[in-house]
């Protein structure tokens, strides 16, 4: 049976921050992330990603989809 694509949406705002792709390693199906933004496009198998929007951060892998929400300290210091 061929797997689908998943689309990953941010928890907290709905928007879609990544999709989780089919691929097969020797022989193995599995999936990888598939992140696309104004052209460029990258293929990982874990990423941490920052939604654009709300700023929220996730880890994300692609077998499991997001793993844990991470606090974005970055985003957290500039905002005070």
């Amino acid at each position: 049976m061929e797997k689908l694509s998943k689309r990953i949406y941010c928890q907290k705002c709905s928007r879609m921050v990544c999709k989780r792709v089919p691929v097969t390693l020797e022989g193995v199906e599995t999936y990888a992330l598939e992140i696309k933004h104004r052209g460029y496009e990258l293929r990982t198998f874990m990423a941490v990603i920052t939604c654009p929007v709300c700023r929220s951060c996730y880890r994300i892998s692609g077998d499991k989809g997001i793993e844990a929400k991470i606090t974005n300290q970055y985003f957290e210091a500039v905002k005070k």
